[in-house]
């Protein structure tokens, strides 16, 4: 099993790797002091089915926190790391996604999938999903809004999630928190 990892530089967020100093991992480690100094596992890796053997079919297994523990124990060295340089951009939250797109949006020409603003409308510092359109006078402000909306015309919305439901067909808002 070898693990792509990065530099753990927010160990009170993240939880962390523990490495010899021949990239065997050694342990895991929760988020805080501890983890000051291991590395983050950024969720790529290359496994070997064998390490895999012990789960049953359908059995549910944690990989860190079970399998891989297990393995290390079993079969010390069996478990690597590889350290990489690359960026980690999270997107596990909402706060985390709306970091990463505005980070990634000048790369985008300022925008990313849009599919309409109606030229009366105005939209500042939004995330627009595919297949959107936003109605005449509308004011989108600091949103993210999903695929398939229609925001309608004179609609007013200003750090929001804005989602079409699947059941209704009409918009659901949540108040943005970042």
């Amino acid at each position: 099993m070898t693990l792509a990892l990065v530099a753990n530089r927010e160990f009170d967020r993240y939880g962390g790797v523990l490495l010899d100093e021949e990239r065997r991992v050694t342990g895991f480690v929760p988020r805080g002091p501890a983890a000051h100094g291991s590395y983050h596992y950024v969720g790529v890796q290359l496994a070997d089915a064998d390490a895999f053997a012990a789960v049953r079919p359908g059995e549910v297994a944690r990989s860190i926190g079970g399998v891989y523990d297990s393995l290390m124990a079993t079969r010390p060295g069996s478990v690597r790391g590889i350290i990489s340089t690359a960026a980690f951009w999270d997107v596990g939250t909402v706060a985390d996604y709306w970091r990463t797109s505005q980070a990634f949006a000048p790369a985008e020409g300022g925008r990313l999938a849009v599919s309409h603003i109606d030229p009366t409308a105005h939209v500042t510092d939004s995330i627009l999903w595919d297949d959107v359109e936003i109605g005449a006078r509308a004011i989108v402000d600091e949103c993210i809004v999903t695929d398939g909306v229609r925001v309608p015309p004179d609609a007013h919305y200003r750090r929001a999630v804005v989602q079409r439901s699947t059941d209704t067909d009409t918009l659901m808002v949540s108040p943005l928190s970042f």
